[in-house]
């Protein structure tokens, strides 16, 4: 679906986070997908985070998940000049 929007919209579009498996591992993964619908990377979540709120929720993402090794980093053509 993200695929499909990216190209009919001509956008670049960053969609997570989906549970994505590899080599037995479970990573928290979001997808880029360039102007054409093509998937341009998988983003590997590096910094996975735990979270107790007493009596409320707890959750330990790395219970769950692997982390990433890496940044990702995607040359999308589009730049920005921003001046003040």
């Amino acid at each position: 679906m993200l695929s499909e929007v990216a190209h009919n919209k001509g956008i670049t579009i960053v969609g997570g986070s989906i549970p994505g498996q590899c080599g037995g591992r479970l990573y928290n993964t979001s997808c880029i997908f360039g102007t054409d619908g093509e998937l341009l990377a998988e983003h590997r979540k590096v910094h996975l985070f735990d979270i107790n709120a007493p009596g409320d929720i707890s959750f330990k993402e790395s219970d769950n998940f692997t982390s990433g090794d890496r940044p990702t980093v995607v040359d999308t053509g589009t730049y920005y000049i921003c001046r003040n």
